[in-house]
């Protein structure tokens, strides 16, 4: 029994520090998560998604999304007026839409500011083997259409079959 009140007294006060040594950024300038934004190269005609990774435990009054090009920063949108601040999607990518896209958050402490790059594929058009699904920043899932296609009509035929067999055997014992 003495044990056993040790062991939980020790498993108790080492949980104690974490609770003192949490840290927040209210009194400081905003703070994005480590690897705030990630390169982008897609396609013409591509989705791109750059998803701004803020600090949770900074409080946030002013984010703002810019796109430059040539040197010149033209403002896309802020939170203020955005259902999705936090993130910044092209739908379909155009040559205009090539560039550094800027996330700058801001609080009355001061401003951060995280960027990356959107860039074309080298080859500049999609690759005719290979169709992109569900492509964003952080996981770039490809493959082969053909292989696709076969995987789909796979798991309906043998959906199908499953449901007849479920059929059959409901039918038969009636």
């Amino acid at each position: 029994m003495y044990f056993l009140i040790l062991f939980i007294l020790h498993e108790t006060l080492a949980l104690v520090p974490d609770i003192f040594t949490y840290s927040t950024c209210i009194n400081s300038p905003p703070e994005f998560s480590p690897g705030c934004m990630a390169n982008l190269t897609v396609n013409l005609g591509d989705s791109a998604v750059f998803n701004c990774q803020v600090d949770p435990r900074c409080h946030i009054q002013y984010l703002y999304w810019y796109h430059e090009v040539n040197g010149q920063r033209r403002l896309l949108k802020t939170g203020k007026n955005s259902s999705e601040p936090y993130s910044h999607t092209i739908h379909s990518v155009l040559k205009r839409d090539l560039g550094r896209y800027h996330c700058v958050i801001a609080n009355i402490r001061g401003k951060n500011e995280c960027s990356a790059s959107l860039s074309l594929n080298s080859q500049g058009n999609k690759p005719h083997l290979w169709t992109t699904v569900g492509r964003s920043h952080s996981a770039n899932h490809r493959c082969l259409h053909s292989m696709c296609l076969y995987i789909i009509f796979f798991v309906f035929f043998w959906k199908g079959i499953v449901l007849s067999i479920n059929w059959l055997s409901t039918y038969i014992s009636a």
